[in-house]
């Protein structure tokens, strides 16, 4: 490793003006590391040792830098700050929003110093950051004329008291501003491994229950930072709620995913005239009812047809849309899948607008983990029958968590007593070896997937001469989809590819600030989030895909790239998923074997000569309505 990193920073030594690429991956991240650790474990010299204008500020050089562009590109009317210190940071910020004429800083802690300085923009709140008292003032400063708020948090660092801060802060985050969570580095990501969980893992977990946030990689393009996967830029926002928020927990508004499927279903009573089909959907967004949660509409659907009655969708959390719009969009899936006859009695119930009237022999169908907790314990309160509950599992879902708390829970919810209907037979099997579910095969469907729109794709698609275009499944905020062990890959095989076609690597699925350096003569296009119309028209002019998935689950756009004809790198997950369908290539999931794999996929896609459009393969389970069948059956409410 000596060698290759001197190498590196020879390389790196080129007159000035001369394109330089960046080292291998490996030697840069060891590089990035080390520094990182020197700049902060001789903290006395370095971070403890930075002052502006005479206070001390506890905070990398390259960290300020990029929060006066933030402030000097955003023209927040509302900093938030949580952890005063001496005042240093706040000081800064006033500065900057009095060169932009315009915004306050708001800063809070709870000890309260003489020295702190002192300028007409800065205000200084004593008390805990998550305190009732203290978080209604902060929402009283939100500034009337709807300029951006951005929000710093640096207070305690426990895992804990993040994550509450990340609660309460999150929703006051304006579209295109910042949620900036200071010292993620800490707990060995890469200092002070010994802190215990903290920051990052708080992170961790808040990125995983909603998709309103992204990491913005190009905050942290100076190499050195303190925030590591701490710049959360909101990409989607809703109103804010200008109501005090309670510390207690029996009244406080709804934080996490599992607090606000509980209180979606808080109003359930048992006055209804006659039973329903009742959904319950973690939450939606506006335009982006795709793959599971598409999965889900069709199956509840499909279990109220089988017993005659109409659906209810019960959504926890809803971002950018109202009930009428949600009902719209379902009533589209449920015509565009010949279930049309279920939007005559839809009802839509969403979380703060929620209606009482169930039965007693409602059918209730759980999707993500954290309904099926939330059904539990209307269970437990006998307000739902337990044998009338179906488990909707597509995936195994305490994977998305760190162990801890989230991950007990979630693999708890297969031991319920709930009726399992299980999204794919590679799912089915790997909940058996986990001991977790002996699922009957009765009950495992084939991921349901649109044929049609996948065979047009194929049929328009047309070779563009020496251009060789490749579409990546790129979403860094989900660790389920390798996207580092991704792009790694994709260098390593574009550094080993022989000379030829023009390369064109489109990302898709999450929007980046900053996409990945893949060499001087790579084109990169960043796509981000797209409707079904744009992925299809994709689709149509790709030719090698790459969709990684760290799950027993098949991952749809693993299954539909290869069925539009296209070939396709997808990664192996301890011996469960498989090349299902012909033109799908199985890799190893680190870099070197998905380089190994996008090479054999490449030379099949150049031969021009690609496969057929294909159906899903019987092997992954049954049909979708002939599961759902045989569960009905099973909750004794058939014909």
């Amino acid at each position: 490793m000596q060698a290759a990193v001197a190498e590196a920073f020879a390389r790196l030594w080129v007159p000035e003006g001369q394109p330089v690429g960046e080292p291998d991956p490996v030697v840069r991240d060891a590089i990035t590391t080390q520094v990182n650790r020197l700049y902060y474990h001789v903290s006395a010299r370095t971070w403890k040792d930075t002052f502006y204008r005479g206070v001390p500020v506890y905070k990398c050089p390259t960290d300020m830098w990029v929060y006066q562009e933030l402030v000097h590109d955003l023209r927040p009317g509302l900093v938030v700050e949580t952890g005063t210190f001496r005042g240093g940071s706040g000081l800064f910020i006033a500065d900057r929003l009095e060169e932009n004429g315009h915004g306050e800083v708001v800063t809070v802690d709870i000890t309260s110093r003489p020295e702190q300085p002192q300028h007409p923009r800065l205000t200084y709140l004593v008390g805990s950051s998550t305190s009732e008292d203290v978080l209604a003032e902060v929402r009283r400063r939100l500034p009337a004329d709807g300029s951006p708020v951005l929000v710093i948090l640096d207070s305690d660092h426990s895992q804990a008291h993040v994550a509450d801060e990340l609660r309460a802060y999150s929703p006051l985050v304006t579209e295109g501003s910042y949620l900036i969570v200071e010292d993620t580095n800490v707990n060995g990501h890469p200092v002070a491994p010994q802190h215990g969980p903290g920051p990052w893992e708080a992170v961790h977990d808040f990125l995983s229950g909603t998709d309103s946030f992204e990491v913005d990689l190009r905050a942290e393009r100076y190499y050195l930072t303190q925030n590591p996967s701490g710049y959360l830029r909101r990409t989607s926002t809703g109103a804010v709620d200008p109501a005090p928020v309670s510390t207690e927990v029996s009244t406080r508004r709804p934080g996490t995913p599992k607090e606000k499927a509980a209180a979606a279903l808080a109003g359930v009573a048992t006055d209804a005239d006659a039973p329903r089909v009742a959904l319950v959907l973690p939450g939606v967004r506006a335009g982006q009812m795709f793959a599971g949660i598409r999965t889900a509409v069709v199956a509840a659907a499909a279990v109220g047809r089988e017993l005659g009655r109409p659906l209810r969708v019960v959504v926890a959390d809803v971002e950018e849309l109202d009930g009428d719009a949600l009902a719209a969009e379902i009533v589209g899936i449920l015509s565009d899948e010949d279930l049309a006859d279920q939007a005559a009695g839809l009802s839509v119930s969403v979380e703060g607008r929620r209606e009482t009237d169930h039965h007693a022999e409602d059918v209730w169908i759980a999707t993500y983990w954290t309904t099926a907790v939330a059904l539990d314990g209307l269970v437990g309160d006998g307000r739902v029958d337990r044998q009338n509950v179906v488990y909707l599992v597509q995936d195994f879902e305490p994977a998305f968590h760190p162990w801890g708390r989230d991950f007990i829970d979630a693999r708890g919810t297969y031991e319920l007593g709930f009726a399992p209907l299980v999204n794919s037979s590679s799912l089915a099997r790997f909940l058996r070896r986990e001991g977790v579910a002996d699922v009957d095969d009765r009950f495992v469907f084939a991921p349901t997937i649109e044929t049609a729109p996948l065979r047009a794709a194929a049929d328009r698609w047309q070779p563009e001469p020496d251009v060789l275009r490749v579409l990546f499944y790129a979403r860094p905020s989900k660790p389920r989809n390798l996207y580092s062990a991704g792009v790694d890959g994709l260098r390593r095989w574009i550094a080993a590819r022989e000379p030829g076609a023009r390369l064109v690597v489109t990302l898709a699925g999450e929007t980046m600030s900053v996409p990945p350096f893949l060499g001087d003569d790579v084109e990169v296009r960043n796509l981000g989030k797209v409707s079904f119309a744009e992925y299809y028209d994709e689709l149509s002019r790709t030719d090698l895909g790459l969709a990684l998935m760290l799950s027993p689950h098949p991952s749809h756009l693993a299954l539909e790239m290869p069925m539009a004809g296209i070939p396709t790198v997808t990664n192996d997950f301890l011996g469960a998923r498989s090349a299902w369908v012909e033109g799908l290539h199985l890799a190893d999931p680190g870099p070197e074997g998905i380089a190994a794999a996008l090479d054999q996929a490449a030379r099949q896609a150049l031969g021009l000569s690609r496969h057929r459009a294909l159906d899903v393969p019987a092997e992954l389970g049954r049909p979708l309505g002939e599961a759902v069948a045989e569960r009905v059956r099973t909750l004794g409410h058939g014909a």
